[in-house]
């Protein structure tokens, strides 16, 4: 089976109707990078299914249809055709030539044609599979997925060389199975349940007709243990209520009490408050007064200093006498250090009063010199001091006395009236408290009369409830309200609830019992009876499906086995041919996954639990000359070549029908590109290769040569067969 033509329109970048005929050896397609040659890949690709839209580099369906240019306008849908010759029987279809077709509208509609007939998209894969030309498998090999298959998980290059060994059509019959299974279980798993919820009320049915004749004797009992029930509840709801009316009067007159009681002491609270901070009485206005009379008489000392200042300078001036100490310069000296030190204590401003004290100490220390030495100095000019400042300075200390003994008084009044503030600070701070004391009485009387309105409309609702309760009863409300019942001296509520609803379930069990009610115990029994039939062909179907999935896993082993003993080989040859020595080899490993125990549910046989342990594929290899195994530490091109030695290995041992390869030999150099072309071209006499190709040696190889151009965003396609 191979590739015989491709008929593409409307597809990507081929607004036109395009043709691509193959023949059974190598296609070459080139053309400049953007001319649209991957897209007849993709075209390829799109048509055997392809569902992923990055895949196919697109991000929607709309992508893949030809969206207009300058010159043409935009297409509303997109057809691929693959015309496949099947004259060998390969593809499970009575038809010498298959034609699979794919179209795409503007909507997102997809249709697929099997020889112009609709099918699905299974039916597209069943006939691929079994044709060794499924979609996901290697028969379309993209530029880098040929790298990337170094870069694959072991189990994803074991299902590669799963669809090269041909077994692919065994993993899709056993997955088909697999599902076969879980749906059977789960069919199995609703007609247990159904049988269980059925049971039941066939059980329920059967006894009807035997309670049939107990229906009045309960529904009369029911009817005189509800008169009670209503008559001695509603009395004892009404009279609940009307004791919480009174507790609810009562707690409303306490809150007005407490809330009028609250409103005075606030206004005397109010009172207090204002004379306590009132800025210009009390302790705050004295400080205040005092503040200001310190202030007065810093300034005023200020001035003395400077007036003393004066003085001293002019007495400077005079010019110094020695003579003996004399007893009343003595006094004289001590009583002005005395006057000084006095005046300091006075003062409040530590600058000005550490100012004196150390102006006083040292006239002290300088006389105490002068007794030692014996000797005083004193001046024979004496210069002429004015009268005025003297005077001055003599109003300005007098002034400074007077309000320092002020200062003091205020000081003595601050003490006082801070002693009788914090009296009536205790006072207010009582009234505070008495103020909370209060507020908290009124608090919880208004969560007790909110409990009382809850409990109340308990009550009512209750009240609301039995009404109803008896309404539905069919009784009489007023009737049962105002009549005298006798209520029993045991009378229990809880005990009455429970009979009642007893009886009230007796009765539903009962119920109306008429032909209906035996037609559907019929049905129901013969509906049991079929899905106990049905449970039985499930279970038995169950169990040929768990053969049958271990009959082709028997035949995938086998196969497989024999196939990778020969890609195995192929793999060392080609891998020693490209590098000129060397080894590779593929290593079987098995992946263990954790699977949950609903899986295996019914039955010890876990066949069809495929995922609980796949077997993957390893790659080693050992280049010529070095000692690096690791794939990770080859280089790029050295990468590539084992690729495509593997590549090779998969073609030459699984001849798979066609091969299309987009631009893998692109990193080949000229010596590596002769050797991809023979290893190509011995291959071609069993596999059809369609190419992607920029790499001229390649191009030497093809049987015929398409050329891709793209004029104003449509791609063209020219051909030229070699002879």
């Amino acid at each position: 089976m191979y590739l015989k033509r491709l008929e593409i329109s409307g597809f990507k970048s081929f607004a036109q109707k395009t043709i691509l005929d193959f023949s059974g050896g190598i296609t070459a397609i080139v053309g400049p990078n953007g001319c649209g040659k991957s897209n007849i890949v993709d075209a390829i690709k799109w048509v055997m299914g392809e569902q992923s839209m990055k895949s196919v580099r697109g991000k929607k369906g709309e992508d893949l249809i030809f969206s207009g240019s300058d010159k043409k306008v935009r297409l509303s849908k997109a057809r691929v055709s693959l015309f496949m010759d099947n004259s060998g029987g390969t593809a499970p279809i009575d038809f010498a030539e298959v034609v699979i077709s794919r179209n795409i509208f503007r909507a997102g509609e997809n249709e697929y044609h099997i020889n112009n007939s609709k099918v699905r998209l299974k039916d597209v894969a069943d006939i691929l599979v079994k044709a060794r030309m499924a979609q996901k498998s290697f028969s379309i090999i993209n530029q880098g997925m040929a790298d990337a298959i170094l870069n694959y998980s072991p189990m994803e290059r074991q299902l590669i060389l799963e669809e090269a060994a041909g077994v692919r059509e065994y993993q899709v019959k056993k997955e088909e199975a697999v599902r076969k299974i879980k749906n059977s279980k789960d069919n199995l798993g609703k007609v247990v349940s159904l049988m269980a919820e059925i049971a039941p009320h066939l059980g329920y049915l059967k006894n009807q007709a035997r309670k049939a004749e107990k229906r009045e004797e309960v529904a009369e009992e029911l009817r005189n243990i509800q008169k009670i029930y209503f008559g001695a509840i509603s009395k004892n709801l009404y009279k609940d209520k009307n004791q919480l009316n009174r507790k609810n009067k009562s707690i409303r007159d306490e809150i007005f009490r407490k809330s009028q009681e609250l409103i005075n002491l606030k206004k005397d609270l109010n009172k207090e408050e204002k004379n306590m901070f009132s800025g210009n009485t009390g302790v705050f206005g004295l400080q205040q007064k005092w503040n200001d009379l310190r202030i007065k008489i810093g300034e005023m000392e200020r001035v003395a200093a400077k007036i003393e200042a004066k003085m001293e300078f002019i007495s400077a001036a005079r010019e110094p006498q020695i003579l003996p100490v004399d007893i009343d310069y003595i006094k004289t000296r001590i009583s002005q250090s005395l006057e000084l030190l006095k005046r300091a204590l006075d003062l409040q401003e530590v600058d000005e009063k550490n100012k004196i004290l150390s102006e006083g100490l040292k006239m002290l220390d300088c006389l105490h010199s002068e007794i030692e030495n014996g000797k005083i100095k004193k001046y024979l000019k004496e210069p002429e001091i004015n009268p005025n400042l003297l005077e001055e300075k003599k109003e300005l200390e007098s002034r400074i006395a007077k309000l320092s003994l002020e200062s003091r008084e205020i000081q003595t009044n601050i003490a006082e009236t801070q002693s009788q503030e914090l009296k009536e600070k205790a006072k207010f701070f009582e009234m505070e408290r008495r103020v909370k004391a209060i507020e908290d009485e009124i608090g919880k009387n208004k969560d007790a009369l909110r409990d009382l309105d809850i409990e109340e409309a308990k009550i009512s609702m209750r009240l609301g409830d039995i009404e109803k309760e008896i309404a539905d009863s069919g009784m009489d409300i007023q009737e049962i309200i105002k009549a005298d019942i006798k209520i029993p001296e045991l009378f229990n509520q809880d005990d009455s609830e429970r009979e009642i609803r007893r009886l009230k379930v007796r009765l539903d069990e009962i119920g109306s019992i008429d032909q209906a009610t035996i037609r559907e115990f019929h049905e129901t029994d013969q509906r049991y009876q079929f899905l106990e039939k049905e449970s039985g062909d499930l279970t038995g179907s169950i169990f040929s499906l768990k053969n049958v999935i271990n009959e082709l896993e028997e035949k995938i082993r086998k196969s497989f086995n024999e196939y990778f003993s020969v890609i195995n080989n192929e793999f060392n040859n080609y891998f020693r041919l490209i590098f000129g020595g060397g080894r590779a080899s593929l290593l079987r490993k098995t992946i263990a996954n954790q699977i949950s125990d609903g899986d295996n549910a019914i039955g010890d046989n876990n066949a069809e639990n495929d995922n609980a342990n796949r077997e993957g594929v390893d790659i080693s290899a050992m280049l010529p000359g070095k000692k690096i195994k690791d794939l990770s530490l080859f280089s790029g091109g050295e990468r590539s070549l084992t690729a495509v030695a593997l590549l090779f290995a998969i073609i030459a041992s699984a001849s798979p029908p066609f091969l299309v390869l987009d631009e893998i030999d692109a990193a080949l150099d000229e010596d590596n590109s002769q050797k991809f072309g023979k290893i190509l071209q011995e291959l071609s006499k069993k596999t059809q290769f369609i190419l992607i190709t920029h790499n001229r040696e390649t191009m030497k190889l093809a049987d015929i040569l398409y050329g891709v151009t793209m004029d104003e965003g449509v791609s063209r396609v020219l051909s030229l067969k070699l002879v």
